[in-house]
């Protein structure tokens, strides 16, 4: 598979952010921040997570006690040892046929150069958690979410030795062209 991928870096990223989107850096928002945290840790630290999560006797049916203590020791460890750094970039968008989303991306710019877009209804003053979406907007949102997360591309030489950054471009590549 000869694929002609280029290799951006994370301030590239954020240009692109700023300038295809209008992104605005935001000060970021804590629950965004623990999912974007939580799979940066998962993804790139599996044994210390591993061992974290013995030491504490964390599961998905641990108490909040344990539950609490784990996620304080997983930031903990992100913040001192993984010495992580993330920002947060804001922008609203509205699909062809009226629907609206604000995007929130968060990257890891230090280590990783990991991002996770997510998107959220745009209020209208009204409580509506789902608003009725055509499929034609589900898919320029997904669109938009599979061009920010694919933007960074991968080097040739990831391609050649099939890194383990290759490989999780091809399953995100794979995914968002099965929703796209």
């Amino acid at each position: 598979m000869n694929q002609n991928l280029t290799c951006k870096t994370v301030q590239e990223l954020e240009e692109f952010l700023r300038e295809h989107y209008h992104a605005e850096q935001i000060e970021p928002i804590e629950y965004l921040l623990y999912n974007a945290r939580q799979q940066v840790l998962n993804l790139f630290y599996p044994e210390q997570m591993q061992q974290i999560s013995e030491q504490v006797g964390f599961s998905p049916e641990a108490d909040e006690e344990i539950s609490a203590l784990f996620d304080c020791m997983t930031e903990t460890f992100d913040r001192e040892t993984a010495k992580s750094c993330y920002v947060q970039y804001r922008f609203e968008q509205t699909a062809p046929e009226g629907a609206q989303a604000v995007f929130y991306i968060t990257v890891e710019k230090r280590n990783t150069g990991f991002v996770l877009p997510q998107f959220e209804w745009a209020s209208d003053g009204q409580e509506q958690e789902f608003p009725d979406v055509s499929e034609e907007d589900y898919r320029y949102f997904n669109r938009i979410m599979r061009e920010i997360v694919l933007y960074q591309g991968v080097s040739e030489q990831d391609i050649r030795e099939n890194s383990s950054k290759y490989e999780r471009y091809q399953i995100a590549k794979e995914f968002w062209d099965s929703v796209c």
